[in-house]
């Protein structure tokens, strides 16, 4: 066991609080490198679909994906770790962390429509907003917020369900 028979509920909760630092910690790391994938795989889908070049998407998707790998690598160490998470903090910590993580979802939504309605307005009323090559550009600008939106989502599904996460990852470690 991580911590002694003897320790609180709340010794639990602290830890978890802990492992789920961590995971979002993975996540972040990996989230950049996917909003540049996300980015270029938008551009090389429309560039199809409008029969144009879709080589500089395909090129921003690898670099994308080449970057979230790094991200991915450079945190392997703890991607791995068979430690115990640190505690952190207390039931005030972790009131914080889910209001953080609630607070950014709202905000990316609302950057989300913001973009969204940017890209609507660039497509009817500027004067090349309907052709080829300003057209491939549109869902690109829409694929950044939406990876980044789908990735703090995520993080914040794990800060919610970080005692049922950490509960499972106690049994798996304890079964090997």
């Amino acid at each position: 066991m991580i911590f002694p028979q003897d320790d609180s509920r709340e010794q639990f909760q602290r830890l978890a609080l802990g492992y789920a630092r961590r995971r979002a910690y993975l996540v972040a790391a990996l989230l950049g490198g996917l909003c540049v994938a996300g980015v270029g795989v938008a551009w090389a889908l429309t560039a199809l679909i409008l029969g144009l070049d879709s080589t500089a998407g395909l090129v921003m998707a690898t670099v994308g994906a080449g970057l979230a790998f790094l991200g991915w690598i450079a945190t392997a160490g703890l991607r791995f770790s068979r430690n115990a998470p640190k505690p952190l903090g207390d039931a005030k910590d972790a009131k914080d962390m889910e209001s953080n993580a609630r607070i950014n979802v709202i905000a990316l939504w609302i950057l989300l429509l913001l973009v969204v309605a940017a890209c609507l307005a660039l497509f009817f009323f500027a004067p090349r907003g309907q052709e080829d090559d300003a057209m491939v550009l549109l869902p690109s600008f829409i694929a950044f917020p939406a990876v980044l939106l789908g990735g703090i989502t995520y993080i914040r599904s794990i800060v919610l369900r970080r005692e049922t996460l950490f509960a499972a990852w106690l049994a798996r470690r304890e079964n090997q």
